[in-house]
């Protein structure tokens, strides 16, 4: 042990920690020297219109509301010294009729007590009524007081001017619109008070009006004393929304590449908020590591959940993610598993999600559309907690738009009738074309308010044109800033294009220190093409990005500037992305195709497969790419291969790798063996999942004669081969290469047990797959205790291979009819599982539960379990599991003795099959609906035609005998008599 002797300074150091133990143990004790208290407590005031804003707070001399109803009043409270200041007080004087305080010190509660050396943020939740009426609001007044020993003080506290100049937001209008927000949304709010959690889906084109509805939700979310937190997809996508979700709910302030916290500090607030230790560690180290494993992904969602779960109880939440359609697969993956969990739990939470139907990658319209028939399914369940909403524009409100807009009261009016008959009913064009004919004076605004045609020249040119588009409204709009400030064309194309390369998303601080000028900024604010949240400066709408992208011109002095500013700055995020940009559009692909490369491998190790796709169908095409680095290019074209099969575009994944596997044989003496391996493993991965058996035993002569072939791949070309040959349904040539390939696993010196234990699960299914007979059977489990003890002695820390060894031992208790001793295996797998592994592992062990309760005679539980497990496989769209499902749960039922209801579930199993090739493991399937269906007298005609397309004589014969005699389901293509039953295997 350490000894420290504590002299009266460092006794002071210590102590000076604890205030208040000192003041209630310690009274005489001086700790507190009166020091002069100038430069020792500094108290300072800002304004902002989010609550991370950061303002230059000490020389904020004007505020102006551009958003929005609300504003937040900041105090900021920093303590230099060792001195600790009581009876903290705040008091607001004076308040405006205009203003409202909603909520006061939403950060942190001071506690009448100042600490030493600590800082406070005091916010003040404020709202304005009917903000576009006034020019000019009077802040209250604050009055700060607090005492210094035996000394108090009181001061006054000077607030920014606060003005509504520039407030440039269009009353919220529109029929639906309204009918959503007060009375839909608002039964909402009420629902979710009571404890029943809401889930909101937004769908729409482009411009209709989903971030206005999510922004309009805020005021009633903060008056019932709701934490707002919203996230828009262009600003933080896929894995990102949920690092910055996480930092929010604890109150870290969240940057990529300039973390405030270290994982250890991150892992005590985690502790503090009731989190396991491997939870904290797991949370601490996704927000602090930018890559992770399809594996992580599990416990990432379970923990994020866990800690939702524990915030909430504290304050009722809202969570809105706008912008959700380009948003990579586990993004929806988590976002699935969040939804069912708040749901399950019933907790205080809303969240709404917002899509963009009109702007799909198409890469991607299958994840989309499997989240939102999840949502559906969803809405059919559960009506109470589940609601969609479409935006369908303004219909029929146009006119009373231009009303509104013109302040004019007669809807005949001809100038009424010109704009809502010229313009649509998409709101975000209307807006623009009203902004566009106010700020440019062709509508002027008399003293009463009432606007009216200044330039009819101009207006009336606007109409000949035919501007129908929004990207021609638009550019008339933005072209007409040029005009107004001429002065300022080059810099504000300077800040466009900047934004541009920066991904639509770069700090204010950044932009600033490129473009060096506020009031450009300030301009391009004024007129709605930026905006400025959270310090993030972006386009105003998605539209507007993309038609910057099309049309922007980059001159070569600002790509200049933002290249040197980019490399000399190591805090920048996203540097490869911008550098990317940069090089691409200056054609320099020696520069682009490195970073190219660098991007693809950042987006796989981020699980971001769908910004890899795009970026690899760029690259992909790129003819200067291919010519000029040849082997960048291949390593760019397996990566987008990687990426495509890895989504699930199993068509395009195919015909890439096909396309590539001539090129990599010829790149042997330009590539290394290893990434010509690793691409022929991809390629024949690809090539199965997709059932193109012939093609990849193509691709496997490839693999195999890859000079300087390692071990390890030897083995895995062999080891695929094996199982091409299996799904092929030629067993014996199946088993030969199998034991080709246990010969080779032998041979790997790293880990060798691992490797046999892989190919032995491989025989032992081979075998259970094999003609039904005791010899087999005997075989079957032989194998999988080889497997087993094999994988006992083996190094492995994923927890994948583990579960499928606890698989392995609760199969071959079944098999051996140790039903009880399997249930305890199961029990198992699932704890594992509900920590941390995929729905289809979670589905095998359900699966299996049900079918040792039908084993041991329970038909009542087995059929509970298995309808229970359906559900959860229609929601989570898991297609292999529900047609095994379906037909475990015909047996059950035609054993209870309800031949329809089987004969109902096992026509649904073969639908799904129909769809899809026909493998050997779907064989029971089949028979048992040729046995119902000649039990009920039903038409065989249809599954007679699949039965010969498997082109398995055993089988078919088997079938050809059913056809003969009206037999029981026990007749059905048996795997040891199991009475058809099925496994997810």
């Amino acid at each position: 042990m350490k000894s420290v002797f504590l002299d009266d300074d460092n006794l002071k150091n210590e102590l000076i920690k604890y205030p208040k133990i000192v003041k209630r143990y310690f009274k005489d004790y001086k700790i507190n020297p009166i020091e002069n208290s100038k430069d020792s407590l500094i108290i300072y005031s800002y304004i902002s219109e989010d609550d991370e804003e950061i303002i230059a707070a000490e020389t904020q001399s004007q505020f102006y509301l551009r958003e929005g109803k609300t504003f937040f009043i900041n105090i900021f409270v920093k303590n230099n010294s060792h001195n600790f200041f009581e009876n903290f007080h705040i008091e607001v004087i004076n308040l405006d009729e205009n203003i409202s305080i909603i909520e006061e010190n939403e950060h942190q509660e001071i506690d009448e007590e100042i600490l030493p050396l600590s800082d406070y943020l005091i916010t003040y939740l404020c709202s304005i009524n009917n903000a576009w009426t006034y020019e000019n609001i009077n802040l209250p007044q604050i009055i700060i007081s607090y005492n210094e020993g035996n000394i108090n003080h009181t001061l006054p506290l000077s607030l920014p001017k606060f003005s509504l100049i520039k407030y440039n937001i269009h009353p919220f209008m529109g029929k639906h619109y309204l009918e959503f927000i007060y009375n839909i949304f608002n039964k909402s709010i009420i629902k979710c008070k009571t404890g029943l959690s809401q889930f909101i889906l937004l769908s729409s084109r482009s411009g209709y009006g989903k971030s206005r509805l999510i922004q309009e939700m805020k005021f009633p979310l903060l008056k019932d004393n709701f934490r707002y937190l919203i996230y828009n997809c262009y600003d933080y996508n896929n894995m990102n929304i949920f690092r910055k979700l996480i930092c929010d709910l604890l109150y870290i302030p969240y940057n990529e590449k300039n973390l405030f916290y270290t994982k250890e500090q991150l892992n005590t607030m985690f502790l503090s908020n009731k989190m396991t230790n491997i939870a904290a560690d797991t949370l601490s180290s996704f927000i602090c590591n930018n890559s992770y494993l399809d594996t992580d992904i599990e416990y990432i969602s379970q923990y994020l959940s866990m800690l939702i779960e524990h915030v909430s109880q504290k304050k009722k939440i809202f969570i809105g993610i706008d912008n959700i359609q380009n948003n990579s697969q586990c993004f929806f993956k988590i976002l699935k598993e969040l939804i069912l969990y708040i749901e399950n739990k019933n907790l205080n939470i809303i969240v709404t999600i917002s899509l963009n139907i009109e702007k799909l990658i198409e890469e991607n319209i299958n994840n989309i559309k499997k989240f939102t028939t999840f949502f559906k399914h969803k809405i059919d369940e559960n009506i109470n907690q589940y609601i969609e909403f479409k935006p369908a524009g303004f219909q029929n409100e146009k006119i009373n738009f231009w009303m509104n807009s013109l302040n004019r009261n007669n809807p005949s009016d001809s100038l009424i009738l010109k704009l809502s008959q010229s313009f649509g009913d998409i709101p975000l064009e209307v807006i623009t074309i009203s902004d566009y004919f106010k700020t440019n004076s062709i509508l002027k605004c008399t003293s009463k308010g009432e606007w009216y045609i200044s330039d009819k020249k101009e207006f009336y040119k606007t109409f000949d044109e035919g501007t129908i588009s929004f990207e021609d409204i638009f550019s008339i709009r933005f072209n007409s800033i040029f005009k107004l400030y001429p002065n300022y064309e080059e810099a504000i194309n300077q800040t466009i294009s900047t934004i541009v390369l920066f991904n639509n998303n770069i700090l204010y601080y950044n932009c600033l220190e490129i473009v060096n000028d506020y009031n450009v900024i300030d301009i391009l604010r004024d007129f709605k093409i930026i905006k400025l949240t959270s310090n993030i400066l972006s386009f105003y709408h998605d539209s507007i990005y993309n038609y910057f992208q099309k049309n922007i011109l980059y001159s070569t002095l600002m790509i200049n500037t933002v290249y040197n500013y980019v490399i000399n700055n190591d805090v920048i995020e996203n540097k490869d992305s911008i550098l990317f940009n940069v090089f691409f559009q200056t054609g320099n692909v020696d520069k682009y195709s490195i970073y190219g490369l660098k991007l693809m491998q950042k987006y796989i190790s981020q699980l971001d497969y769908l910004s890899a796709i795009q970026l690899g169908k760029l690259l992909f095409k790129d003819k200067k790419c291919k010519e000029k680095h040849r082997a960048k290019y291949l390593l760019l074209g397996r990566l987008f291969g990687f990426s495509c099969s890895s989504n699930g575009n199993k068509d395009e994944s195919c015909e890439i790798f096909l396309e590539l596997c001539p090129l990599f044989n010829e790149a042997q003496n330009i590539l290394e063996s290893k990434d010509i391996c690793d691409f022929y493993r991809d390629a024949v991965n690809s090539l199965l999942q997709s059932s193109r058996f012939d093609e990849a035993l193509d691709i496997i002569k490839y693999y195999e004669n890859v000079q300087n072939i390692s071990q390890e791949h030897k083995f895995l070309s062999k080891n695929r081969e094996g199982v091409i040959y299996l799904s092929l349904n030629k067993m014996d040539k199946a088993l030969e290469v199998f034991n080709e390939s246990l010969i080779l696993a032998h041979n790997i010196e790293n880990n060798t047990f691992f490797w046999t234990s892989t190919v032995y699960s491989d025989i032992a299914l081979l075998y259970f797959y094999s003609i039904p007979c005791i010899e087999n059977k005997v075989k079957t489990i032989e194998n999988f205790k080889k497997a087993i003890s094999d994988y006992n002695q083996c190094e492995d820390n994923t927890i994948y291979r583990y579960c499928e060894i606890l698989w392995h031992n609760a199969f071959v208790c079944i098999l051996e009819q140790d039903y009880e001793s399997a249930l305890t295996y199961i029990d198992s797998g699932l704890k594992e599982k509900n920590q941390q592994e995929s729905i289809y592992s979670i589905y095998r062990f359900k699966n299996l539960q049900a079918l040792c309760y039908l084993y041991k005679g329970e038909i009542d539980l087995a059929i509970d379990c298995l309808r229970l497990e359906k559900s959860e496989c229609e929601t989570k769209e898991f297609i292999t599991g529900l047609i095994k499902i379906y037909n475990n749960l015909g047996v059950a039922f035609y054993i209870s003795g309800n031949p329809l209801q089987a004969f109902h579930y096992l026509e649904l199993s073969f639908s799904f099959l129909s769809k899809d090739r026909v493998y050997l493991k779907m064989f029971p399937v089949l028979s048992n609906l040729l046995i119902i269906s000649k039990i009920l007298d039903k038409p065989t005609d249809q599954i007679i035609k699949i039965i010969q397309k498997t082109q398995d004589v055993e089988f078919i014969k088997h079938c050809m005998k059913l056809m003969k005699n009206n037999n029981d389901i026990e007749y059905s293509w048996t795997l040891w008599n199991f009475k058809g039953l099925d496994y997810i295997y």
